[in-house]
This record gives structure tokens, C-alpha cells and sequence, in this order.
């Protein structure tokens, strides 16, 4: 009898210890409702609970002011032109400025001789009929790709790869914050600027000695100082060495180039070799790489890569070079890469 008594009494000990192990803690709670116990707290930017690892930042796009305007993007209301503008696109001024011909200049109008009338280029283009095989401006400029002259540096460049101070980038391929999406750009709402991935990335801001070094390079993104060239630069791309990365014989080794003496020019080893005879052709073509030669553009070449053109016969009837991966663009009126821009 008294076994079973002791039986009784274990038996009531191990449920009434069950059950309090099987008790629901009590929940913490804040003054927005949030349960602290849980590690909730309050995100004044998402008006709700959050816990990690959810952060609590203003999606983009969301902080616009009374008027609709994006301030993340640098807009802000302008009362005399009753419109959202930035600064540096556009004046907020009473003031008019046009050039010799009429244009506004603080809406991005350019004159047009073609046509004899002011235009905005990233809503109408400025052409006349090129001849077979040349979409170039006066100064040579490739304009099918993008490529406009820069008095100041005087060479052809692109805006979105290069600034010039005379040009103002505007309108084309754009999101609305003015990256251009063509260009691989987008949004990046901790630095408030159109950036790369490739080449930078997208992270809070941080103070010199952080993510830099002492001259502003940026480490993460794999930058280093030249003291040669007086600038950021990644090894893999160049070298730091005086003179830039050309070698003595003007070969450019970041492209991966070096000097042959046998054939006395620039060559990148992958594409041919450096020597006559055996494994390539008169040409130089390294025969065993696929490589054979193009009369028409005097380069070796793959032919799954590149195509070899008759002579004469590697533009279409709207003057785009198709060896060149060219192909006409009826919405911008222009030869395009679709690789380079989009066509709509």
C-alpha cells in the first residue's frame, strides 16, 4: 500500500512540474502594441511592428511631400512653374534663360538647322539622311551609340561613362530618379545617387577610413592609390606605373596586350600567337582559337563572335553597320546596340 502511495505522490509532482514548464511567459508589449518579449519594435517609417533582421528604412519612392514630389531623388516643388523639379536640371526662376535662337535652355531645348526649330533631343531627334555606313556627327562622333562631341576635352564621349562640363545630360533611358537603365545604372537610396554594382557598392554612407582609404578609394570595390597616376584605380583593370599601363612600345597591358618582335605589333596572346607558321595562318589567326582572317575588316576574327562582311555590304538600307552589332531603332530614329541602349 505504501508503494502505491509513493507512486501517487511522483505522479502528481512530474504533471504539476509539466504544467508550469508548459506555461505561456507573459507578453511584453510597448506603447504602440508591439510585443517586446518577442523582439518587436516600432518603425515611425513603416508605421508598424518590425523585428530583425527587417530594417526600418522609408522604401523609396514613399517620401513625397504634399505636392507629390520625390525627395530621395533631389525633387522639390517649385511654385513659379507649378512642377516638381531638380535643381540641377532646372532653374525655379521667374527668369526666362534662352540661347541666340529662342530655346529654352532651362527645359533642355537645343536648336535644331535641320529642321529650323527649337527641340528637347530626348523627345525628337536632330537628323538629316547619313550616308551608307556613317551615323557620325561633323566632329566624327558615333552618335548611334550614344557618343556626342566635348569641346572642353575635345574628344567624343558618352555622359552616362564620362562628364563633360558643357553637356547636360538629359532625358533618354531613364528611371525616375535619372539613372540610366541602358548604362546599367540604378538607384541607390543610401549615397542618393545613380550607381553600379559593378563598380561600387550600395551601402549607408560611411566616413573616410571606413569602406575608404585616405585618398576617397574605394576598397570594397576592390580600388587602390597610384601615386604614379594620381588616382583610384583596381589591378585588374590597369596598372600603376608612370606612363599609365602602356608598356615601352605603346601596348596597353590592362587589355591584356604585349609586344611581339617577330611581327612587330601589340598582340593579346589568347587571340594569336607570336610567331609564324604552326599553329597560325599568314595572317597571324591563331587557327587552334577558331581565329581566321576577314579581308573586309583586316582583323582576325571568330565566327561565332563576329561576323565577316562582304565589302560594301555590312550596312542596312538605314546606313547601320551590322558588323558592328548595329541595328536600326524606329521609335529613336537612329542606329542602336541593343546592348548599349534600348529601343523603346
Amino acid at each position: 500500500m505504501k508503494h502505491k502511495y509513493l507512486i501517487l505522490i511522483s505522479s502528481i509532482v512530474i504533471v504539476s512540474l509539466l504544467l508550469g514548464c508548459a506555461q505561456t511567459p507573459k507578453e511584453e508589449k510597448d506603447e504602440h502594441g508591439c510585443i517586446i518579449s518577442s523582439g518587436y519594435s516600432w518603425c515611425d517609417a513603416l508605421q508598424k511592428c518590425i523585428k530583425p533582421p527587417d530594417q526600418c528604412i522609408q522604401p523609396v519612392g514613399s517620401d513625397r511631400d504634399e505636392h507629390g514630389c520625390i525627395g530621395s531623388a533631389g525633387y522639390t516643388w517649385c511654385e513659379i512653374k507649378l512642377k516638381c523639379i531638380r535643381s540641377w536640371e532646372e532653374n525655379c526662376s521667374r527668369e526666362i534663360h534662352k540661347d541666340e535662337h529662342g530655346c529654352l535652355i532651362d527645359d533642355g531645348e537645343e536648336w535644331c538647322a535641320l529642321k529650323n526649330k527649337c527641340i528637347k533631343p530626348w523627345e525628337e531627334h536632330c537628323s538629316e539622311t547619313k550616308p551608307i555606313g556613317g551615323d557620325r556627327d561633323e566632329h566624327g562622333c558615333l552618335v548611334g551609340a550614344g557618343y556626342q562631341w566635348c569641346e572642353s576635352k575635345q574628344k567624343c564621349l558618352r555622359t552616362w561613362e564620362e562628364s563633360c562640363p558643357e553637356i547636360k545630360p538629359i532625358g533618354g533611358d531613364r528611371d525616375e530618379h535619372g539613372c540610366l537603365i541602358a548604362a546599367g545604372y540604378q538607384w541607390c537610396q543610401y549615397t542618393n545617387k545613380c550607381y553600379r554594382p559593378w563598380e561600387e557598392s550600395c551601402t549607408e554612407t560611411k566616413p573616410i577610413g571606413g569602406d575608404r582609404d585616405e585618398h576617397g578609394c574605394l576598397i570594397a570595390a576592390g580600388y587602390q592609390w597610384c601615386q604614379y597616376t594620381n588616382k583610384c584605380y583596381r589591378p585588374f583593370e590597369e596598372t600603376c606605373s608612370i606612363g599609365g599601363d602602356l608598356d615601352e612600345h605603346g601596348c596597353k597591358e590592362s587589355a591584356g596586350y604585349i609586344w611581339c618582335d617577330v611581327k612587330q605589333k601589340c598582340i593579346r596572346p589568347w587571340e594569336e600567337s607570336c610567331n609564324i607558321g604552326g599553329d597560325v595562318d599568314e595572317h597571324g589567326c591563331n587557327l587552334s582559337a577558331g581565329y581566321q582572317w576577314c579581308d573586309t575588316t583586316q582583323k582576325c576574327y571568330r565566327a561565332w563572335e563576329e561576323s565577316c562582311p562582304a565589302i560594301g555590304g555590312d550596312t542596312d538600307e538605314h546606313g547601320c553597320k551590322a558588323s558592328a552589332g548595329y541595328v536600326w531603332c524606329e521609335a529613336k530614329q537612329k542606329c542602336i546596340r541593343p546592348s548599349e541602349e534600348s529601343c523603346s
